[in-house]
């Protein structure tokens, strides 16, 4: 479940739909990031919201143990929600 996942959700909009950084930002969330393992610069696609509030890569996610990293759109929009 990515930052374009994510932000569809937030805001309504279908996968198929473009949305800019402008919309990323009005659903909290960031349009460029970094991993917080190894750094990388990330786009929305490659973004994966952590529970612990950083990013985590598609390059760095452990599919084995994801407990560091949201599974459904609905448990991260509850977080996000809190966090306004």
């Amino acid at each position: 479940m990515s930052v374009f996942t994510l932000t569809a959700h937030v805001l309504g909009k279908g996968l198929d739909e473009q949305f800019t950084m402008e919309d990323t930002d009005k659903a909290g969330l960031p349009f460029f990031s970094g991993c917080q393992y190894c750094h990388a610069s990330l786009g929305p696609l490659q973004a994966l919201p952590g529970k612990n509030g950083y990013i985590v890569g598609t390059c760095c996610y452990d599919q084995d143990e994801p407990s560091d990293v949201y599974l459904s759109v609905e448990e991260a929009a509850k977080a996000l929600e809190m966090d306004q």
